[in-house]
């Protein structure tokens, strides 16, 4: 994998989901995670790549609850 994307809309901020996209340099070029909960979603992320997504989450815990805590760029730990 090359990257990843978590997409968060209107109706998904309500119930914590997302969708991550795994980006790949062939085959298909993306997969998906649809409707994952963001803290899985994320933990999914970093465990496939450790550290490619850290970078750009919060400094604040991920506690599944809440759609704040990533894509703000500074690092926190997934774990």
């Amino acid at each position: 994998m090359i990257g990843w994307t978590v997409t968060q809309w209107a109706w998904h901020r309500r119930s914590t989901l997302c969708r991550v996209t795994a980006t790949t340099p062939g085959g298909r070029g993306a997969y998906h995670v649809k409707d994952v909960l963001m803290g899985e979603g994320l933990r999914f992320a970093e465990n496939a790549v450790p550290g490619l997504l850290a970078p750009f989450l919060t400094g604040r815990p991920w506690d599944g609850r809440s759609p704040q805590g990533y894509a703000s760029g500074h690092g926190r730990d997934l774990g």
